[in-house]
This record gives C-alpha cells, sequence and structure tokens, in this order.
C-alpha cells in the first residue's frame, strides 16, 4: 500500500506499508508480479555516442552532452555495483499501481532501483507505525528528508505496453534500455 497523497509535504519518496494493516481510503494498493529476475551485473554496459557523426556548431554541443550523460549513467551503474555487489534486472507485471509504486515497492523490501536517489532513502523501510508522533514517523520523516529527485536517467523502463480489450489488443515494445546498450 502507497499513501494516496505525499506525506510530510514531498513528492517522493512515498511510502510502503504491509498490506496488512489497514489505513483506509487515504493509501492505494499495488499489485506487482515479479515475472521473471536475472543477475545482470556482468552484462550491463552503457555505450557511447557514435564518433562518426558530423559535429559542427550545434552538433559539437550536443555530442559533448550526450558523452557526459553516458559517463554519468555508468557512475551510476559502478556505484550501484561498488554498494551491492550483484544487479538483478526484473521483468515485472504492474497489475494495479503506478511506476512510483514499483519504485517504493523495490526499495522497501531493500532492493532499490539503480539510480533511483528519490527512493534510495526508504529502502528496507516499511510505514507501518502510524501513530502520531511516533518513532516509525519520525524515521520516515529523516529518511524524506534525504530523497532527492533524480537529474538522470534509473533503472526503470516500460519494456511493453498494452492497451485494449478482449478483442483487439495494440502492444507495444521498447528498445534496449540505457544500462543494456540502448541509449545511443
Amino acid at each position: 500500500w502507497t499513501p494516496k497523497r505525499p506525506l510530510f509535504g514531498k513528492t517522493i519518496p512515498r511510502f510502503v506499508c504491509s498490506p496488512d494493516v489497514d489505513h483506509g481510503e487515504s493509501w492505494r494498493d499495488c499489485v506487482a508480479v515479479v515475472v521473471s529476475s536475472e543477475d545482470v551485473t556482468d552484462v550491463l554496459e552503457v555505450r557511447d555516442p557514435p564518433e562518426n557523426r558530423q559535429t559542427e556548431g550545434d552538433a559539437t554541443e550536443a555530442a559533448e552532452k550526450e558523452r557526459a550523460l553516458a559517463q554519468q549513467l555508468r557512475g551510476i551503474l559502478d556505484e550501484a555495483k561498488e554498494r551491492n555487489g550483484r544487479l538483478y534486472e526484473h521483468f515485472v507485471e504492474l497489475v494495479t499501481g503506478r511506476t512510483h509504486q514499483l519504485r517504493a515497492q523495490f526499495a522497501c523490501r531493500g532492493a532499490p532501483i539503480v539510480g533511483d536517489i528519490g527512493y534510495e532513502p526508504v529502502s528496507g523501510f516499511l510505514f507501518d507505525d502510524l501513530t502520531s508522533g511516533g518513532a516509525c514517523e519520525r524515521e520516515a520523516l529523516e529518511r524524506a528528508e534525504k530523497a532527492k529527485n533524480p537529474r538522470t536517467g534509473i533503472g526503470l523502463q516500460a519494456a511493453v505496453v498494452e492497451f485494449g480489450d478482449v478483442d483487439s489488443v495494440l502492444k507495444i515494445e521498447a528498445g534496449n534500455p540505457w544500462w543494456r546498450g540502448g541509449l545511443f
């Protein structure tokens, strides 16, 4: 369960509570199914932008920004590997809820999404004690103060989106994500 409205006046992080804790109408259910998981520590790559493009004027500036972005994303992966040891890619079916709820769910289970500085501070934390002024609420506030909106990509991508009904389904599949060399 995640709250429908931000706690402490901050849009991130949204907190997660156990399904057996009843918070009434102010919290939203999030149902997700982990379809598969794969250890991808040794196969991750962030490619450099192509060098053979024409680089004059604005194109030179754009190429420099692309190289800087690739370097920044490499840093995000390196930090995550150093902090966690192994990295895993999960294929998740979001049944109900929104993407920030997935971010919250993975973080509260101690597996924050790579590069997600908005939810890393709540890693391993469940917001189950809602007594005003309680220790849980104080800890939640302290964690929320450390959260920041990510300024670069995080390791989250919609791989497949389906629209429609029983008779007709439109299926859209994404290309490789940035951590698998799909940026450039």
